[in-house]
């Protein structure tokens, strides 16, 4: 059976170490990127860096040879003898543990991008950070898929390393390039179409890369089992079904590894795990130590909290965010994880709460405080419920050791201070609201004045009562208190009730009075024109104005008579209408019809009036409605027709 591996190599070609090179400038590259620039999807494409890049040095490193015979000579040649021995074996044996370090960092820079799965970016709002990692990975691309050619071009048959080894890492190199690609054009096509399916292109490589990492983990564990012959015919650590669907079936990947019989595979003379494990069990050892003094690197501060970094034993300013840090290893770097946004509670005056009804005539919680009130004269039992968050975690840090301790002796002062001169009725009535905003007040002074790093949200005064002993007494006299104060409310109720409607009435009479005022002022006002208006008709003409005011006169004198009696001087000199029915017997006259007959109604008349005028003029006898005499005879000059 010919034999796919060759003789250890003596030089590793500079193309390996080239593509190498390239593969640790990628890691580095894109965990920068992701860190500094807030860019989840970079951190698979980092994870898939770092464990290309301990594949290649797996397999690019060559086995150490060591010196067998110890130098005769001076102490200083066997020191530098043992030496030469000691650090290949440690290299042999960190040489080994390559791919557990790498999948450690895969696995470190995974676990943002599994916390961070949903939607991370979208192309339209954020075009600047999708462009560039494409370009970025665009670049990468194509150095990969170069040194590739390079390196079959490169490869010669005086080549001492395994051609099956270089095989391997020009593979890995050209499956990391592919994927460099793939991711690539997939933001591009975000970039231009405004999709978001990159999370989901992340996550399917993310599950090869897991199983890729499994499976050489895998097969690099089961090779302590397997006999010398099998694990040299074994293709190298890294071949994957990935990276054999890139390469042609006449490859050396796809070839299987061929052994004798089976009693050739269990020959407990060929198995050499146990002889290994014991070589790189020192090295092993110390790798596991330095993984696990490593591993206190890395800080994870959860969501809701923030870390403190001491750095060298110094405390920073700047505090750390929910994510994962990275500091010196213990002890010279620490992070103390604190929760910032958690709100926490002190109930001051009690020490647990039994759920019970609260009344007065029984005891509320257990361990409860009576509180002195009053001047040290009366007692309380006050409950006083305290929420709380941390403000600043390095205040809280440097100046206080517990805080629910702090916020417990600052509540006590605070209500001592607040309580010892306001009486224990006023505290349980009217006084609550104010002694609520006191507390929180003094409390929070405190605080600041130590610089405890503590900011208190609410106080709250959730149960005050008298001691459970003389709660009936204290029950009374609420009572009264309560009734009291429904007296005084009634009271208050008449009054708004009646007052208005007196006020109404007074602005009523008020307003009558002074009506009438003004109307008698009016009146007189009146008569006293109508006087001097007399007075001006009668300078005009007094002899009319006298014959006038004489019939008037007489027209009233003649207004209640029962007896008319005319003197025969006056028979046909005075035109006179004389209803003699009104005169003789007033009752005989109908109501409906006017004393005064004329066809002009009054300026206050309805418009009903004049019809009823009219027809009161037809029923008096006076025949037909008279026209208007257009030339009327001046009335004033009665003695007319008589001369």
């Amino acid at each position: 059976m010919p034999s796919t591996a060759t003789a250890a190599p003596r030089k590793t070609p500079a193309w390996c170490w080239i593509l190498t090179s390239l593969s640790a400038l990628e890691a580095v590259g894109f965990a920068a990127l992701a860190y500094f620039q807030q860019l989840p999807f970079a951190y698979p494409v980092a994870a898939l860096a770092a464990w290309v890049l301990a594949l290649q040095l797996n397999l690019v490193l060559p086995p150490a040879s060591l010196p067998r015979t110890a130098p005769r000579g001076k102490f200083w040649r066997h020191l530098w003898f043992r030496t030469r021995r000691f650090v290949p074996c440690t290299l042999r044996g960190l040489r080994q543990c390559l791919l557990a370090l790498g999948a450690l960092a895969a696995a470190a820079l995974l676990a943002p991008f599994l916390l961070q799965f949903s939607p991370m970016l979208h192309p339209a709002e954020t075009p600047d950070q999708m462009t560039f990692p494409a370009i970025v990975l665009l670049v990468t691309a194509f150095l990969g898929y170069f040194g590739r050619l390079y390196a079959q071009i490169s490869q010669k048959d005086g080549d001492r390393v395994s051609q099956l080894r270089l095989d391997v890492i020009g593979g890995v190199h050209q499956l990391a390039a592919c994927l460099f690609g793939l991711l690539a054009v997939v933001l591009l096509v975000e970039l231009y179409a405004q999709l978001v399916f990159h999370p989901w292109v992340l996550l399917i490589c993310t599950v090869l890369l897991g199983f890729w990492i499994v499976e050489t983990l895998l097969r690099w564990a089961l090779r302590f089992y397997q006999p010398v012959r099998v694990w040299r015919q074994a293709p190298p650590l890294g071949t994957t079904q990935p990276l054999r669907l890139i390469t042609p079936r006449r490859h050396p990947l796809w070839q299987r590894v061929e052994v004798g019989d089976a009693e050739a595979l269990f020959k407990l003379s060929e198995m050499w795990f146990l002889p290994s494990i014991l070589r790189a069990l020192p090295a092993l050892a110390v790798a596991v130590a330095v993984m696990t003094w490593v591993s206190t690197a890395f800080h994870a501060v959860p969501l809701g909290s923030q870390g403190l970094h001491q750095h060298l034993g110094r405390t920073q300013e700047q505090l750390l965010q929910p994510g994962l840090h990275v500091t010196l290893p213990y002890p010279f770097g620490r992070v103390k994880t604190i929760p910032s946004d958690e709100l926490r509670m002190v109930v001051l005056g009690l020490e647990a709460d039994t759920g019970d009804p609260i009344l007065w005539d029984r005891a509320h919680y257990v361990g409860e405080v009576n509180q002195l009130v009053g001047v040290g004269e009366e007692l309380l039992t006050i409950s006083v419920p305290i929420y709380y968050h941390i403000k600043d975690p390095r205040r809280l840090f440097l100046h206080t050791t517990d805080p629910q301790l702090t916020i417990t002796q600052a509540g006590y002062r605070a209500l001592l201070h607040q309580t010892l001169h306001e009486s224990a009725f006023d505290i349980m009535t009217t006084e609550r609201s104010d002694l609520q905003q006191a507390l929180h007040e003094a409390i929070q002074a405190d605080l600041d004045r130590k610089e405890s790093g503590i900011e208190i949200d609410l106080v709250c005064l959730r149960d005050i009562h008298p001691p459970v002993n003389v709660g009936p007494s204290y029950q009374e006299v609420v009572s009264a208190e309560e009734d009291r104060e429904a007296f005084i409310y009634e009271g208050q109720a008449y009054r708004s009730q009646n007052l208005p409607r007196a006020e109404a009435r007074q602005y009523a009479l008020m307003a009558a009075s002074d009506g009438k005022y003004q109307s008698r002022i009016e009146a007189a006002s009146g008569q006293a024109h109508s006087f001097t208006a007399l007075d001006a008709s009668y300078n005009e003409a007094p002899e009319v104005f006298r014959v006038r005011k004489a019939y008037e006169a007489f027209d009233a004198s003649l207004a209640g008579v029962k007896k008319l009696i005319v003197d025969e001087s006056f028979q046909g000199a005075i035109p006179a209408y004389i209803d003699v029915r009104k005169t003789l017997n007033p009752d005989l006259l109908n109501e409906s019809v006017p004393d005064v007959q004329t066809l002009i109604p009054a300026l206050d008349a309805k418009p009903t009036d004049f019809d009823r005028a009219v027809d009161g003029y037809l029923r008096a006898g006076s025949g037909a409605i008279p026209a208007v005499n257009p030339n009327p005879s001046d009335a004033d000059y009665l003695l007319e027709d008589a001369q």
